[in-house]
């Protein structure tokens, strides 16, 4: 699956999308269902009421808890979690690159150490 690609065309959906009424017609269906706004954070929180329920709450019940209910994505969520999770990808990728320098630097060093010690590499 290209994960990237798919959050990269939510994103922009959702970033050219804004201001298209979208949070209002969310509020007047929570008003009138009873399901779950996800947003997130408190700011937020205070457009829909007792509907919403931020990324700390969430995280803090462990998911929506005994009572499910249907969970609704404001777009202004949906652009906070693509934001974070491409802030989480780019900092997984600088992770790795780092890890990935270290075992060529150890594997260097090793080669090294064999050349300076006339140690015949040991070869699996």
């Amino acid at each position: 699956m290209k994960v990237r690609e798919i959050l990269q065309a939510i994103y922009r959906t959702v970033f050219e999308a804004r201001r298209m009424g979208t949070s209002t017609m969310l509020k007047k269906l929570a008003s009138e269902n009873d399901v779950y706004i996800l947003v997130p954070n408190e700011k937020c929180k205070e457009m829909f009421g007792d509907s919403a329920i931020t990324f700390e709450e969430l995280i803090k019940n462990g998911g929506l808890g005994r009572s499910p209910k249907p969970l609704l994505l404001d777009n202004f969520t949906l652009l906070e979690l693509t934001r974070g999770t491409f802030d989480e990808i780019a900092r997984l990728e600088g992770e790795v690159v780092r890890r990935d320098q270290l075992i060529h630097t150890i594997s260097r060093d090793i080669s090294n150490f064999e050349k300076e010690n006339n140690i015949k590499p040991w070869i699996m």
